[in-house]
């Protein structure tokens, strides 16, 4: 291009020159623009990528979690009912003992009682009284045979 003859012709250079200088930056920033989005991008992706191995670590432990709550629990249940049926059969047993020595000392009173009247008796007495005490002693044993 030939020097500008006048100053409209210079001023009219002088634009183009920073109208080109201007379209030279854009297509710079433009270039730049587009390198940032992909690596913007490729920042996505790789953090796309770690949140979902978080994901897998905390459903993982999550699941792991879990089972040991189930675990402690199933174990702290079984200890309960062990408690429980300890506690029951204790109760039932000292029942039972309760039970057992009142009517044993019901029969002895009423075989105190009944020996003396056959005490009177004589030896028709005496043979009523060994019937007596034989269907004690066999009580006796039925009730330590039960408890």
């Amino acid at each position: 291009m030939s020097s500008p003859n006048s100053a409209r012709e210079a001023l009219i250079a002088e634009t183009v020159g920073e109208l080109l200088g201007a379209v030279e930056l854009v297509r710079r920033l433009t270039s730049e623009l587009d390198a940032g989005a992909q690596a913007l991008d490729a920042a996505s992706q790789r953090l796309d990528a770690g949140t979902h191995r978080l994901e897998a670590r905390v459903d993982a432990l999550a699941h792991a979690a879990q089972v040991e709550v189930m675990r402690r629990v199933a174990s702290n249940t079984k200890q309960v009912f062990r408690d429980a049926q300890a506690a029951l059969i204790e109760a039932m047993d000292i029942s039972a003992r309760k039970i057992f020595d009142r009517e044993l000392g019901n029969a002895s009173q009423r075989l105190a009682k009944q020996r003396d009247a056959l005490a009177q008796g004589g030896v028709h007495g005496v043979l009523g009284w060994a019937l007596v005490t034989a269907a004690l002693v066999a009580g006796c044993a039925l009730g330590l045979a039960v408890t």
